[in-house]
């Protein structure tokens, strides 16, 4: 318990100092539209996936992360200079779909209930919906 507490610290506190980092060492106008969505490190601190989202196109997001693992020695060894760990762990950038499949997820949804003519819960359309209680039963 204690350690998987210790792992969700040390992922916030990357997650944070990284995006100080990419804000204050690569202060271009792109950068801006970079964020550092969600890090997750391995239990034995070497290695850290770091999900980057980049406001644009699936191109633009694609060619964000290749430009930070380009960079990705100066982003560790400024990492490594903010937090105290043992080691700096590996970074590895990669691009944070989450996005994209919940978009996708809410497309189809609509499209089914287009097709179905089912108003979604909650839509004005349609009475609203009466659902049982134990009282109704005997």
């Amino acid at each position: 318990m204690k350690s998987s507490q210790r792992l969700k610290r040390i992922n916030q506190l990357i997650r944070e100092e990284l995006s100080d980092i990419l804000r204050s060492e690569f202060p271009l106008d792109r950068m801006d539209l970079i964020s550092v969505q969600e890090v997750r490190v391995t239990r034995d601190l070497k290695y850290a996936e770091v999900f980057i989202n980049y406001l644009g196109t699936p191109q633009d997001r694609h060619r964000a992360v290749a430009f930070l693992t380009q960079r990705k020695g100066r982003v560790q060894q400024l990492l490594g200079g903010r937090i105290k760990l043992r080691e700096t762990p590996h970074l590895k950038f990669v691009e944070d779909l989450a996005i994209d499949r919940g978009s996708r997820i809410l497309e189809i949804l609509q499209e089914l209930e287009e097709r179905d003519g089912v108003p979604s819960e909650g839509s004005e359309e349609g009475a609203p919906v009466d659902h049982p209680t134990d009282s109704d039963h005997p």
